[in-house]
């Protein structure tokens, strides 16, 4: 109890620098498409900073978001040259076009029959030649980038790849892409990739053998359609893309698809919960290991679960408390009844009140007030008056 006291107690210090107003996303993703993705940055400028990272989900392959551990982000090379072909190769009478000439994203450097495009992954721009795919398309089958001018091949992993629009902050993201994520060269500075459809997970809006996923690195939630893979919930994705329905998860060491919820009934275990890990999709919830504070699953005799952290979602189960639903529980010292927890109440700074509030999903409604995250509870939802 002392251990998670001190932890309350820092979170108060934590807290003391912010807005003192509960401040709720709508989780709208109309108006995520031109704010959310760049964190109150314009979507049309890219962020040259390295992406950040989350202590608890944190998706694993890039098109789940994280695009550093692919094992094939790079630019698939370009076709072969006559000097490759062999001395029976016909000499080149043509003028010299020069494929590794540098260029610029919309900058008119290239032939007709060219594009602009990095040459890998943390290279420059060149000349390349120009090829037929579009942006979505499936790329890469011959061994060549053949998406056209203003798109990449970007390969995910061993099986999907596709051509995606390139990105910078000469060449903006058009109004149906909702960011540009840095990819290519150190920190992406040599240029992005558009990504983001409108669509809400699982499938909402998504064609046919794709699944509606989020493309995040940390709490702003920038959503897309992408082929859907085969790997069913719990399954390990480390290779693979997970089923529709399912987002791939770091999970410690490991890579695991956990399905998207909007209560825990739809985790189907004991020792799992629903969190809201987006700030900017709070009406899409993803299964995260541990008790569930909901329906109080997960815990031993005379134990309730009980948050550690109500801004990642993480719980963890201690000693039952006492104190009923609505009860002052600023002290830090006594639980709240199992079901409840000792929340922040929005507007109370610089004293901070904390109140017992009880825990609520779209499966357990509230009986008086709204349920919803706060500022101090981004994570978890709680039914605030």
């Amino acid at each position: 109890m002392l251990q998670r006291s001190l932890l309350l107690a820092s979170f108060t210090l934590a807290i003391a620098g912010c807005s003192s107003e509960d401040t709720q996303d709508s989780g709208d993703i109309q108006s995520d498409a031109g704010a959310d993705a760049t964190s109150d940055a314009d979507a049309s400028q890219l962020d040259t900073s390295p992406p950040d990272s989350t202590p608890d989900v944190q998706p694993d392959s890039p098109l789940d978001g994280k695009q550093d551990d692919a094992p094939g982000d790079q630019v698939l090379p370009d076709s072969p040259t006559e000097a490759e072909a062999g001395e029976d190769a016909a000499p080149d009478t043509a003028p010299d076009t020069g494929t590794d000439r540098a260029c610029t994203l919309g900058g008119g450097e290239c032939e007709p029959d060219e594009k602009c495009a990095p040459l890998g992954a943390n290279e420059a721009l060149v000349c390349r030649p120009d090829g037929d795919k579009f942006p979505g398309e499936p790329c890469g089958a011959s061994g060549l980038d053949d998406c056209i001018a203003g798109s990449a091949c970007v390969e995910y992993d061993s099986t999907l790849s596709t051509c995606k629009p390139l990105c910078n902050n000469s060449a903006p993201c058009s109004e149906d892409h909702l960011a540009c994520f840095p990819w290519f060269g150190p920190g992406g500075s040599v240029a992005g990739i558009c990504l983001g459809d409108d669509c809400l997970p699982p499938a909402v809006g998504c064609d046919d053998g794709q699944r509606c996923t989020v493309l995040s690195a940390d709490t702003t939630a920038v959503t897309a359609c992408v082929p859907a893979g085969s790997v069913p919930v719990g399954g390990d994705c480390s290779t693979e893309e997970c089923a529709p329905g399912a987002m791939c998860v770091k999970t410690g060491a490991s890579y695991v698809c956990r399905a998207y919820c909007d209560g825990g009934e739809d985790c189907g275990s004991a020792t799992q919960h629903c969190a809201w890990p987006w700030t900017s999709l709070s009406e899409v919830g993803l299964c995260t290991e541990g008790c569930d504070p909901v329906r109080q699953t997960g815990c031993g005799t005379d134990q309730g679960c009980y948050f550690m952290d109500p801004a990642d979602g993480s719980t963890d189960c201690f000693p039952e408390g006492t104190l009923p639903e609505g009860a002052d529980c600023s002290s830090l010292v006594d639980f709240c009844l199992p079901g409840l927890d000792c929340v922040l109440q929005p507007g109370t700074g610089p004293s901070f009140q904390y109140f017992c509030r009880a825990f609520c999903d779209a499966d357990h409604p509230c009986t008086s007030g709204d349920c919803s995250t706060t500022q101090a509870t981004e994570a978890l939802k709680f039914c605030m008056p």
